[in-house]
């Protein structure tokens, strides 16, 4: 079986060591795709071609191995223009950091590998995320959901929820991960199964995450655990200070009731948050668009699909600046429920939105984490030039 990688440079090294460790398969490399900068091809290496050379390599299926998902939709998208018609699998995007083996008894393991359909009349995305509520009990400075701001619980309403994933099933193929999050998704155990079990529903295939900052893990019941590990959810576990705490009791909990889970809870530490965005309309939205890594975290929030966390919440923080939430929230997220057209859907949010103008992605700042408090300092967000 001769395969084309669609990946860039940084995980070449890692994807050869995983397709060579499994020589019952029979793989070979037929060429890498980099959609950035070509390498010259070197005598007795793997060739490194673009997608307009994709044509002359002989291939039986392209894996798409990228960890940003915005990059994986454009590329989806430029395979579909291309009128591509073989077999596309995505490894997904929230693996790779780990680059762990994504190959299970001689193929590829569908629970970190996505099989992607060319022929369906709908796209496929790659992920997205949705609010279980929207206030945190950690509240961390430059919270990219603006959680801090939230002073009263808003919770998802379930009976919409469920239509929009009923309507997103009618108009994508799939989607590779969906991600229950918020604010704090615990402090809504009960909604926040509700919503796994309505995801389950209609996207049998995909990956269901459940993040989290850990704290309320050792509060859950058995039977909230027996109901994650029923619907095949797995537990990402962001290891703020306080969480590292609990790192020991919380593995305990998870082996215990054989759940999944993201294994950098076992390694990481998030020690900074970044400030990047402005009120300002007066960046470059191109630029932005291309480079940032949260381009592809598409948000469902009440009906609608934005493009990415920050233009959905930044209204959470209008009372504080003396504003309007409409003066501040994206214009550009699509109502899902006049989407009839998924393509028309994808290529809009692949596009650079309002909100990339406000993104001053070149001059963000790293800050050491720190909950914001009951009173939180929009300065602690925005830059200011």
């Amino acid at each position: 079986m001769d395969i084309a990688i669609i990946a860039h440079k940084i995980h070449r090294e890692w994807l050869v060591q995983v397709l060579s460790s499994y020589q019952e398969i029979n793989v070979k490399i037929a060429c890498f795709v980099d959609w950035i900068d070509i390498d010259e091809e070197r005598p007795g290496e793997i060739p490194v071609v673009s997608f307009t050379q994709l044509s002359q390599i002989v291939y039986d299926i392209i894996l798409i191995a990228v960890p940003w998902p915005g990059r994986g939709n454009q590329i989806f998208l430029t395979l579909h223009d291309m009128g591509i018609l073989k077999p596309v699998y995505a490894i997904r995007p929230t693996m790779m950091d780990t680059k762990r083996d994504f190959i299970i008894e001689g193929e590829f393991d569908f629970s970190v590998v996505d099989k992607i359909s060319m022929e369906d009349k709908r796209p496929f995305l790659q992920l997205i995320e949705t609010h279980v509520c929207d206030d945190c009990n950690l509240n961390c400075k430059a919270c990219t959901h603006f959680a801090p701001f939230v002073k009263k619980r808003l919770k998802a309403d379930i009976g919409q929820f469920e239509a929009s994933m009923c309507k997103a099933s009618q108009i994508f193929s799939g989607i590779g991960l969906i991600s229950i999050l918020g604010g704090e998704a615990l402090l809504e155990p009960s909604l926040c199964l509700d919503m796994i079990g309505i995801s389950r529903k209609y996207f049998p295939k995909s990956g269901i995450m459940l993040t989290t900052n850990g704290l309320l893990i050792p509060n859950m019941e058995p039977a909230f655990w027996e109901a994650i590990r029923k619907n095949e959810a797995f537990i990402n576990v962001t290891p703020y200070p306080p969480t590292v705490k609990l790192v020991p009791q919380i593995l305990e909990i998870f082996h215990n009731y054989h759940l999944k889970y993201d294994p950098r809870i076992e390694t990481k530490e998030i020690k900074t948050f970044a400030k990047f965005m402005s009120l300002s309309s007066i960046y470059d939205a191109d630029w932005n668009n291309e480079m940032c890594a949260g381009a592809g975290c598409y948000q469902l929030q009440n009906g609608y699909i934005g493009k990415c966390p920050e233009g959905m919440y930044i209204d959470f923080m209008a009372e504080s600046l003396g504003k309007r939430p409409s003066e501040l929230k994206t214009k550009d997220a699509v109502n899902l429920f006049e989407a009839e057209d998924g393509f028309e859907v994808l290529r809009k949010l692949c596009r650079p939105s309002d909100m990339c103008r406000k993104c001053a992605r070149k001059f963000r700042e790293d800050i050491a984490w720190e909950s914001a408090g009951r009173f939180p300092n929009p300065d602690d967000w925005l830059i200011h030039r």
